[in-house]
């Protein structure tokens, strides 16, 4: 007898969890993070939300699934695609209770105006960002910056702060590190600069860059330029150092 009044219990939960319309839990999601959404539709087992915005930056539709093992594991789990003109994500999410959202084997791709338009230091001159995701951690509060496990190519685009780099194309291998620091090594190709090196991201969103840059053969008429950054020392290479604290728009 308890058996089949636990089995209902059961039957009656999942019911309830598969019918309850998501726009029930969108109010709890925007009093705990800077995550928005707008004209929700569908269910917490599938649903979808007309605009998403992320700190008030759209970021376009959104569309879920929840796969119903994850509740067990104390998070809701699934697939994730959001659709924007400037952000195009297509991958495995999952979000915690203790409100981290972690996205696994994930594509995504992203224009230079909205990286821009997240942060106030570094600025990219056109391209777009494609890469894939291996595993990244975020806590929806942004305090502290994601884990990350990522290789991102930046496509035809350019850097115009902290410090010029002309367009090309570039490469980011992204790696966490101990202590929550994130390490990226930068490498160029098909582009009218060398740049190579690494920038790191330490727990309290300051980065530092180790970073050597000349140009190639296609980009001679840029040495003036490059002069503006600084002398090229012993292997021709014009070294960058440099360390200071990152911002998030709306912080």
């Amino acid at each position: 007898m308890k058996k089949i009044v636990l089995l209902g219990i059961a039957v009656f939960l999942l019911a309830l969890f598969l019918k309850t319309p998501a726009s029930l839990i969108v109010s709890q999601i925007e009093s705990q993070s800077n995550v928005s959404l707008s004209g929700v539709s569908g269910t917490l087992w599938k649903g979808r939300a007309q605009q998403l915005n992320v700190a008030g930056n759209p970021l376009g539709e959104l569309s879920w699934t929840v796969k119903l093992w994850s509740l067990l594991t104390g998070s809701l789990a699934g697939k994730l695609d959001i659709q924007g003109d400037e952000l195009t994500v297509d991958g495995n999410y999952a979000i915690s209770f203790a409100r981290t959202l972690t996205l696994d084997d994930t594509h995504i791709e992203i224009s230079a105006g909205l990286i821009n338009s997240l942060q106030s230091y570094v600025r990219l001159s056109g391209g777009h960002l494609r890469g894939t995701i291996d595993h990244l951690e975020v806590p929806l509060s942004l305090q502290t910056p994601p884990l990350m496990a990522a290789i991102i190519n930046l496509e035809q685009g350019g850097l115009s702060s902290p410090f010029s780099v002309a367009e090309g194309n570039y490469q980011l291998k992204i790696e966490p590190k101990a202590e929550g620091i994130l390490l990226g090594t930068l490498n160029s190709s098909d582009a009218p600069v060398d740049l190579k090196g690494t920038v790191s991201l330490n727990k309290d969103w300051r980065y530092q860059t180790d970073l050597k840059i000349k140009t190639t053969p296609q980009g001679r008429n840029l040495q003036g330029t490059l002069s503006m950054i600084g002398r090229p020392q012993a292997d021709g290479y014009i070294h960058i150092k440099e360390s200071a604290q990152l911002k998030l728009s709306g912080q």
